[in-house]
């Protein structure tokens, strides 16, 4: 599940949303994520998929621009989208990724989290943004809206 969060953390460098409903914008939640991204290109080298920075410090930062972009997010969704939106489809998701993110980020020295960043080399990023976009359909922040939480997992 942890790897989901790289996606949706990733997503929003590849891709620009529009709002399709003025009371329910959930695309505006894909803003939450840029710190993310920013603290992730800082820590990876994307062209050869490796971590360069997992030092203490900017692992902390990631784990604290996580929590604020899990927060913001449901801060958008829970302000203005309803049941008919899809909005416990989109509880659903982010208890999962609350879940994916105590277990990588709490403890002492961030230690599952480093050991992932390490891992980078073993798992093809772009396989797996490939699947989550393609089979998942998840692009956006507001496709956890649409999307049932299911089993099925991109490898």
């Amino acid at each position: 599940m942890f790897p989901l969060l790289f996606v949706l953390f990733f997503v929003p460098l590849f891709h620009s949303g529009l709002c399709h409903d003025e009371d329910c914008a959930p695309s505006f939640a894909d803003t939450c994520f840029t710190g993310v991204a920013s603290d992730l290109k800082y820590m990876l080298n994307l062209n050869k998929m490796v971590a360069v920075n997992i030092s203490s410090a900017a692992v902390h930062d990631l784990c604290l621009a996580i929590d604020d972009s899990l927060n913001c997010t449901t801060d958008v969704i829970d302000e203005d989208c309803d049941e008919a939106d899809g909005r416990d489809r989109f509880d659903s998701w982010i208890k999962a990724l609350r879940g994916a993110y105590n277990y990588v980020c709490e403890g002492p020295g961030h230690n599952r989290l480093k050991t992932l960043l390490r891992a980078i080399p073993c798992w093809s990023l772009e396989d797996f943004i490939f699947c989550c976009e393609e089979q998942l359909g998840l692009t956006h922040i507001q496709n956890l809206l649409y999307t049932e939480i299911s089993r099925f997992e991109c490898t």
